[in-house]
């Protein structure tokens, strides 16, 4: 019984051992963060953990805890992104016609989103990273869901699809709803800053030169391995369920304080948004 114990133990991390070659930037565990700047001041920060998979990693992900259009613990889901549910891959190359864009760049394209879990998902907002060839960062397709079910994207990138790089900054107009404490105007700037180790997305909405917003989510990379994912369902099981209840409860807090409401407008056509580069100001970055 001894001998069949560590044979078996053997073979689980020999599983894990091939799981972490795989998928050596598998996690992200972020710290994400939300300022508002107005009309009252009110500021939030949680550590949350994030799935970060490549396209072409789809069908090697720990099959034991995690799968793609399965039901496992934790799964990726074609249904959760984009307009009809279509093979992500294909999904991506469908974004970046239908923005007049041509197609994605010829690298690896990386997705970072909370999984399902259980059967329930939802994501305020998940990344399409998109590179070239060489590994640089050419576009990002952020992918932005309300609590009403409705969706929307932003694609970042410059004008003639140079490398994005950590001072480069990428404006887009405000045109989905989704929090009710803040009217769809404005304006939102992305940055990037991404290396072999760590991410950072920095979001910022402005109105008439005023800062209103700003969100980050910057963290460190792991390996993404069943026994990390183990790892982060005792520590943190629910990502997904724990950002509603976080919206909730922060919407609370909001309106007890008398922020005003503003009504739900119809979700914005076309589907995609996109940005456009702002100068290099450097003294502006977060």
């Amino acid at each position: 019984m001894a001998l069949m114990g560590t044979v078996g133990g053997e073979r689980a991390l020999a599983r894990d051992a091939r799981d972490f070659a795989a998928l050596p930037r598998g996690i992200l565990d972020a710290r994400v963060t939300h300022v508002r700047h107005q009309p009252r001041p009110y500021a939030l920060s949680h550590k949350l953990w994030y799935l970060h998979i490549g396209l072409d990693e789809l069908t090697r992900l720990p099959g034991a805890l995690l799968g793609y259009n399965r039901g496992k613990l934790y799964s990726i889901n074609d249904r959760d992104y984009g307009e009809s549910g279509r093979p992500l891959a294909r999904w991506i190359d469908d974004a970046f016609a239908a923005a007049g864009c041509g197609v994605p760049p010829a690298g690896r394209i990386a997705l970072l989103t909370m999984p399902r879990i259980a059967g329930f998902s939802f994501n305020p907002v998940s990344f399409w990273l998109c590179h070239d060839a060489g590994g640089a960062l050419r576009a990002v397709l952020a992918e932005v869901n309300n609590t009403f079910g409705e969706r929307h994207c932003y694609l970042c990138r410059k004008d003639d699809a140079s490398p994005i790089t950590a001072r480069d900054r990428l404006q887009a107009r405000k045109v989905f709803h989704v929090s009710p404490f803040l009217p769809v105007d404005g304006e939102y700037t992305f940055r990037f800053d991404e290396s072999e180790e760590r991410l950072g997305i920095f979001i910022t909405l402005t109105r008439a030169g005023q800062r209103i917003l700003f969100v980050s989510i910057a963290g460190r990379f792991a390996p993404l391995t069943s026994r990390g994912l183990l790892a982060r369902f005792a520590r943190a099981p629910l990502p997904a369920p724990l950002v509603v209840l976080l919206i909730h409860y922060h919407a609370a807090r909001l309106y007890l304080r008398g922020i005003k409401l503003f009504a739900k407008p119809a979700p914005p056509t076309p589907f995609i948004t996109p940005t456009h580069p702002l100068p290099d100001r450097a003294s502006e970055l977060p």
